[in-house]
């Protein structure tokens, strides 16, 4: 788990992983996972505040100001 600090890009996301973190949330049932395929499409990117690497998540759980992401 690492901070996460959303850039002004966020709003743009905010709906599609919060509904995957729902799914995740309520165990995957059949009704939501289409969300958790929209995000892996997204094809998104965390970019470290300072140095480091760029992440390129094949899954990621964004809640609050935590992620959670596989790679």
């Amino acid at each position: 788990m690492v901070r996460f600090e959303p850039s002004d890009e966020w709003e743009r996301f905010r709906p599609l992983l919060e509904a995957q973190a729902e799914a995740h949330r309520l165990g995957f049932p059949e009704d939501k996972v289409s969300a958790v395929k929209a995000v892996m499409d997204l094809h998104l990117e965390l970019h470290p505040v300072h140095e480091g690497p760029v992440i390129r998540p094949m899954l990621i759980y964004i809640e609050g100001h935590e992620a959670r992401f596989r790679t």
